[in-house]
């Protein structure tokens, strides 16, 4: 009696002790309503210095945050934060899960970013990451590098979630969670799979998200002020005090007054863009569902063969020839023609990576699709594709391609395309989809993501419909009638989709092999 008389004691006095816990200032945000974001007595500085900070500086780890960075008062249950690069979305999310880990023993959180590599670099080893906010370093042994976990003392903890792998988002019972860059999760599903797992009555939700017009987080932005969605926009500018002086005045300079500029720094959201080519509109009338997938099978390939009945399938490559902060992307489309003679977008497989990565990838995809050619610019006379692709052991089919017209002789009879409701998306593909619906060819500039992915989308859709480049003028040259008639279907291989290449077809590459256009 004794011995549960003071374990009892014990539970109350420990509960009594988290509650007073929970009252106490964040260590980032102040809950003061006067307060204008700058040090003041009373505040609770952090103690933990930030690491390599560019300026040598301890003062931006210790100086809290920014009115617009508090969390909003009231009831709410999600919270987004719109706004643009520099302007601190990555800390808040960061500082808000962090503190709610620590406040609330034994309960289970997330993070959710669009890619693992995105999740381990940025929202949890980040200067502004979890981490940081945690007071913990890389090889703490509470965080879990290989599964990018955190386990706190106090019983908590913070799982990762990619917006890549929707069927790793089921089973959790959440607290919360934070999702980063949400305009850019390849996979609708990721979200959809992972809302239900948010139970707990009192379960909140951040976004930290650059704008992007696509429908998810269009969806949040149209609810604000509904009762459960409060929304934040903010600019670079507000930042200032903590961003590099020169690269401010490089970015004002080059980027003011553009719609990448209003976007992608503004932090302003630009859902119809005048004399854009895509109607976003007309894209998602024309949209299909992705199959859900099997264990077996993720991508649901069978099912959408079944659906579609491809004839043929390509890879379209439109290459990036550095690989830093500033670089474009290496644009990587999946298309098909289907048996209606409609071209359907299977995949968005495009990304920043080094020079030597992205070959993996569309060998993968190849092997995924039972792709019947790669499709590739060739930049400057030099068929660098093509030497990758080689270097790293492809020997399915290949063509290159000499971009020598403008973007719009290439883009415009594609988007006519779509506007005769000829192309679906199958499923959502957000960074394309903004590409382009913000694509005006008169004012394209040079800011890095503004159309790799819509020339490999372009260069994919032209392929399955050579009609479409009559105009491009010496551009690539269409197939003879001989490489038509020897040209395999891809039906062959429908029930073998993911047989081993060696049992597919007896060639080794998983694809029968068609006349011309090969390596060796």
């Amino acid at each position: 009696m004794t011995s549960a008389f003071i374990l009892a004691a014990d539970d109350l006095e420990r509960e009594l002790a988290l509650e007073a816990d929970r009252e106490k200032p964040s260590r980032w945000y102040c809950n003061r309503p006067d307060c204008d974001g700058e040090p003041h007595e009373g505040w609770h500085f952090c103690e933990h210095p930030i690491i390599n900070h560019p300026t040598g500086s301890e003062y931006w780890r210790c100086r809290h945050a920014r009115a617009s960075q508090h969390p909003p008062s009231g009831e709410w249950r999600y919270w987004m934060v719109m706004a643009g690069r520099g302007w601190g979305k990555t800390r808040t999310g960061a500082e808000w899960l962090a503190d709610q880990a620590r406040r609330w023993p034994g309960t289970t959180w997330a993070v959710g970013a669009p890619t693992r590599e995105s999740l381990k670099t940025t929202c949890f080893e980040d200067e502004a990451g979890i981490l940081q906010a945690l007071g913990m370093g890389r090889f703490d042994p509470a965080y879990n590098r290989s599964d990018l976990s955190i386990h706190l003392p106090n019983g908590s903890v913070i799982y990762s979630y990619s917006g890549e792998s929707p069927e790793r988002s089921r089973g959790p019972n959440l607290a919360g969670a934070w999702l980063d860059e949400l305009g850019s999760w390849r996979y609708r599903e990721t979200w959809d799979t992972m809302a239900p797992a948010l139970r707990r009555a009192d379960a909140k939700v951040v976004i930290t998200t650059t704008p992007r017009a696509v429908p998810l987080v269009k969806e949040f932005y149209h609810r604000d002020g509904d009762g459960s969605v409060i929304v934040t926009k903010g600019s670079m500018d507000e930042n200032a005090s903590n961003l590099s002086q020169g690269t401010l005045d490089d970015l004002r300079l080059r980027w003011a007054g553009t719609r990448w500029g209003r976007q992608e720094l503004g932090g302003e959201l630009i859902e119809v863009i005048e004399g854009a080519l895509w109607d976003p509109d007309n894209i998602a009338a024309n949209r299909v569902p992705r199959p859900e997938g099997t264990r077996d099978d993720p991508f649901g390939v069978q099912e959408l063969y079944e659906r579609i009945q491809p004839t043929r399938i390509v890879i379209a490559v439109d290459p990036a020839l550095s690989f830093t902060e500033n670089s474009d992307e290496h644009g990587i489309i999946v298309a098909a023609k289907g048996g209606d003679g409609h071209v359907y977008i299977l995949e968005d497989l495009s990304r920043r990576c080094p020079v030597t990565a992205w070959p993996e990838i569309v060998i993968e995809a190849h092997a995924r699709w039972q792709v019947d050619r790669v499709v590739a610019e060739q930049n400057a006379g030099y068929d660098y594709i093509g030497v990758q692709l080689k270097a790293a052991g492809y020997r399915g089919g290949y063509e290159k391609v000499n971009a020598r017209r403008g973007k719009l002789l290439r883009a415009a009879p594609v988007a006519t395309y779509y506007e005769q409701n000829k192309v679906h998306h199958v499923g959502e593909f957000p960074q394309l989809e903004s590409q382009m619906c913000m694509f005006v060819p008169d004012e394209m500039s040079n800011a890095p993501g503004v159309d790799d992915r819509v020339d490999a989308m372009v260069y994919a859709v032209a392929w399955l419909e050579p009609r479409l480049i009559s105009g491009w003028g010496s551009v690539y040259t269409p197939f003879t009638d001989e490489e038509k008639a020897n040209m395999p279907t891809t039906r062959s291989n429908w029930a073998r989709v993911y047989a081993k290449p060696e049992e597919a077809n007896g060639n080794g590459n998983g694809s029968s092999k068609p006349k011309g256009g090969y390596f060796g």
